[in-house]
């Protein structure tokens, strides 16, 4: 397993994964629009999805971390979605509204 890298080296921590894309040397450039574009996609692209994989990482370890993160992540997810423009980047099937029953819901068939 000499040549496996990922089998002699330990994963790369969530804190040394958003500093290596944030100084990386992809972002060195001299040239202004490329650096600007480069940290802005670094916020909006890079940050969040290295945050939401680190999560999951963390919260698939044991399922009793997996059962308590999961519903927390819903209910989050369901908060964002009410927000107008965040509410674009959140899919349906994240939030409360798809995975509660209709009944249950309240919003159809009430008798008032």
């Amino acid at each position: 397993m000499t040549g496996c890298r990922a089998a002699v080296e330990r994963p790369v921590t969530l804190a040394e994964g958003i500093e290596l894309a944030r100084r990386g040397d992809w972002t060195a450039s001299e040239h202004p629009m490329v650096r600007q574009v480069a940290v802005a996609h670094f916020w909006l692209v890079q940050a969040p999805a290295l945050l939401v994989a680190g999560v999951l990482g963390w919260a698939s370890r044991t399922p009793g971390r997996l059962w308590t993160v999961a519903p927390l992540a819903v209910t989050v997810a369901s908060v964002l979605n009410e927000i107008p423009l965040v509410g674009v980047l959140v899919p349906e099937f994240v939030t409360w509204s798809y995975w509660t029953p209709s009944w249950l819901s309240g919003s159809e068939g009430s008798t008032s």
